[in-house]
């Protein structure tokens, strides 16, 4: 017996997107947006970003207010591109704020890292710190906490002296 189709085979694409729900169609849809953003935008793809898609809404960060408005000067070029590969989208509403993720921001580059003090250099610190305090009528213990306290704080912000 031969199996007979009632209608024409049809490409899976087609079938999964017929298939799936809404929030999943928005999140392939914003992939393929963010995978070929550079493409889509030019040269302000340095400084900006897709966010995310709502409905047919697609929301992008700038990095300035300069290249928000060359995004929004351009959106209507953005969209017939983006409906080019595929991607409905509407409209395209542009946030000025930091395009950089989390994890391509690094820790070390925003605060300074200091080296720490070894002993002897903490003891000869300590011992030109104590002659600041000297002949103030306090007592030797209060001049050695002082002393390491003053050097504890200029090494932290840099103002030995």
């Amino acid at each position: 017996m031969k199996f007979r189709m009632k209608e024409a085979p049809e490409h899976v694409s087609k079938v999964l997107e017929r298939e799936l729900s809404k929030e999943l169609k928005d999140l392939l849809d914003f992939y393929r947006i963010k995978k070929t953003w550079a493409e889509l935008v030019g040269m302000a793809s340095n400084k900006s970003k897709p966010i995310q898609i709502q409905g047919r809404k697609l929301q992008v960060i700038a990095a300035s207010p300069l290249i928000a408005q060359e995004i929004n000067m351009r959106s209507g070029q953005i969209i017939s591109r983006a409906l080019s590969l595929g991607i409905n989208i509407d409209s395209i509403s542009v946030y000025v704020g930091n395009v950089l993720d989390k994890d391509e921001m690094s820790h070390s580059s925003t605060v300074p890292r200091l080296k720490p003090l070894s002993e002897e250099d903490i003891a000869q610190e300590v011992e030109r710190a104590k002659e600041r305090f000297k002949g103030k009528n306090l007592s030797d213990d209060m001049i050695e906490r002082l002393s390491r306290l003053y050097v504890v704080y200029n090494k932290r912000f840099n103002s030995f002296s």
